[in-house]
């Protein structure tokens, strides 16, 4: 079942998910079409789908749909990212399970405040150490490396998890990354990964 369509099942406790609406940049199309839809205004990178309801400190959410392991373009991160410094709230979901549980708890921020455009990093930048390869790396948090070892769930279940991107990035601080491979994930904005690189040894 579609997110749209189980969002439009939902409009009856939420009716703010009638405004949610597709944004038809992606896909492949016949070159005549695509030039068409350029000279238009589409652009390459646009998040998936829009909800333009203010909540919280946001102007409106975008949220930007991936098939399971997917990956999230440059331009789409820049998109991302750019949106973020003008207020508004942006995610990635990896099923259309998951994006209805966003979508859900953004709706859930309760009444637009007008407050400040939403900072682009939200978490502290983690220490960045060299290893005995030299590779430039996140300081690991031991605690939270211990906590990962003994406990319940491995790597697999946290990524299937609905955290936000925001957890997400600091996580993998957290654990270890290399900067170089941090900058490779999906999840991580331009921003993050610049402020990070600010701090190389």
């Amino acid at each position: 079942m579609s997110l749209v369509y189980q969002a439009r099942l939902k409009e009856s406790e939420y009716p703010d998910l009638w405004l949610l609406h597709a944004i038809p940049n992606g896909g492949f199309r016949p070159p005549k079409v695509a030039l068409e839809m350029k000279e238009e205004g589409a652009k390459a990178g646009v998040p998936d789908l829009f909800l333009p309801v203010p909540r919280g400190q946001y102007h409106g959410f975008y949220l930007e749909m991936k098939a399971k392991g997917g990956r999230v373009r440059k331009e789409q991160k820049e998109w991302l990212a750019k949106l973020e410094a003008q207020g508004y709230k942006t995610d990635v979901a990896w099923s259309d399970n998951e994006g209805l549980e966003k979508l859900i708890a953004y709706l859930e921020l309760g009444p637009f405040t007008g407050g400040p455009a939403k900072a682009n990093v939200q978490h502290p930048i983690q220490h960045l150490e060299r290893d005995e390869q030299g590779v430039i790396r996140f300081k690991e948090n031991k605690i939270v490396s211990f906590l990962l070892e003994a406990g319940p769930f491995d790597m697999n279940q946290i990524r299937a998890m609905p955290f936000d991107q925001n957890d997400r990035e600091q996580f993998a601080q957290l654990i270890g990354y290399s900067l170089d491979g941090f900058g490779e994930l999906s999840y991580v904005s331009n921003e993050t990964y610049e402020q990070a690189a600010k701090g190389k040894p």
